[in-house]
């Protein structure tokens, strides 16, 4: 499956390559797990960073989060983190990135700032005439224990969210949002592998103070996820929310990993999402 969508809104040309949920595994700790295929995700990144040097040819890469397919135990998992960060190494653009729930089953906050080399988990910048945020996830192990582990990380902190409020306000240029779990409200898990049998689960818990602080802003334009597996785009409140699916998902049951991923350009006042497949 592919699709392109065009939205007119006015600014400077941008090319940006999106994707995400890598759920990386080393053969020493891979075990199948539904329909993610991690055994391929080394060889993905490779593929896909030669796409995106040669021929796509992006200002910027985005991913959102699932770096890893976690184990219970905090040594591996840092392991596992290390090296799927690795594989961004030999980029020729800029690749910005969000943490996503698996990199919190069992490492916190600090830990995974600490790995992933930056001071803040949330953060924003400014690029080619845009503002762009990434969301980073906050860690409760009360939530954990009441709702299971994807719920541990499944909310924006009460000290980002105030964050937020201020650097949206600081900046009047369209505005992108970054971020691992779904936002939408409407975004119904119906007939999804991993969540159908509880919606809930697929988005973030705190949305809608998320969402208030969003549509405050006239600049947030539109809103990038991950975390569902599959690809959807929903439009809320006049800002559109895209979900990208999962690298090694194997969508068609045919053992091969979906390799999904969005091409977005921005150019002559519209956006131009554009979604492909790596092939393996």
């Amino acid at each position: 499956m592919s699709y392109s969508y065009l939205k007119v809104w006015y600014n400077h040309g941008m090319r940006l390559l999106v994707f995400s949920d890598l759920h990386y595994a080393d053969k020493e700790h891979y075990e199948p797990r539904g329909r993610k295929l991690s055994q391929y995700a080394e060889e993905l990144m490779n593929r896909l960073k030669d796409q995106a040097n040669k021929n796509i040819k992006p200002d910027a890469c985005v991913f959102l989060g699932d770096y890893i397919e976690d184990t219970g135990d905090s040594d591996i998992n840092a392991k596992l983190l290390r090296r799927a960060l690795s594989f961004f190494e030999g980029f020729t653009m800029p690749c910005f990135v969000v943490p996503g729930n698996h990199e919190f089953k069992v490492l916190d906050r600090n830990e995974v700032a600490k790995i992933m080399d930056v001071q803040y988990l949330t953060y924003s910048i400014d690029f080619m005439g845009y503002h762009l945020v990434f969301l980073g996830l906050g860690v409760d192990e009360e939530k954990q224990e009441k709702r299971g582990f994807v719920s541990r990380s499944r909310f924006i902190c009460d000290e980002d969210l105030d964050w937020l409020k201020k650097d949206l306000s600081c900046h009047r240029v369209p505005t992108i949002i970054f971020c691992h779990y779904g936002i939408a409200d409407d975004d119904d898990m119906k007939n999804n592998y991993w969540f159908g049998e509880n919606n809930d689960l697929a988005l973030l818990d705190n949305r809608a103070e998320l969402k208030k602080i969003l549509k405050s802003s006239d600049t947030v334009k539109c809103v990038f996820s991950g975390h569902q597996h599959w690809t959807k785009h929903l439009v809320e409140d006049e800002i559109d929310y895209y979900v990208v699916g999962s690298l090694v998902e194997d969508v068609d049951g045919n053992g091969k990993p979906d390799g999904v991923f969005f091409v977005v350009d921005i150019d002559n006042g519209a956006i131009k999402i554009t979604e492909q497949h790596l092939t393996i």
